[in-house]
């Protein structure tokens, strides 16, 4: 009977940390080459080089560095269309008001994480 009530107490605190975000663990410092982009229904879409010097390359790794936090793992991809950000490691896709961060953490594992965002984030890429 003592085990039983155990694990009804343990019940509680495995569900209340499954709501919780992990944090991603991609190594800013080895950003140094970024394409992006734009997908729509009219074919293939074209990578375009963001330029390491430019504002844009600046706010996008200061972005993934203010948001290391918060992010869910993803069982599934995204349908096609929005945002693709390709960089050293990683790629990054926002569709409608949702982020999508895949890369390989420390061990080689391939982790897939999303997050909400607001959906003008990323506007500064759509209008280049």
């Amino acid at each position: 009977m003592g085990l039983f009530i155990g694990r009804m107490l343990l019940l509680p605190l495995i569900l209340l940390s499954a709501g919780c975000g992990v944090d991603h663990h991609l190594d800013l410092s080895k950003i140094d080459n970024l394409k992006y982009s734009i997908e729509d229904e009219a074919g293939l879409p074209q990578l375009l080089p963001l330029p390491t010097n430019s504002k844009e390359f600046a706010s996008l790794v200061e972005w993934l560095d203010q948001n290391r936090s918060g992010w869910e793992p993803l069982e599934a991809t995204l349908l096609p269309g929005g945002l693709s950000i390709h960089g050293d490691g990683f790629d990054l896709r926002v569709v409608h008001q949702t982020a999508v961060l895949r890369y390989a953490d420390e061990s080689g594992e391939h982790r897939l994480l999303h997050k909400k965002i607001p959906a003008e984030k990323f506007a500064f890429l759509m209008n280049r």
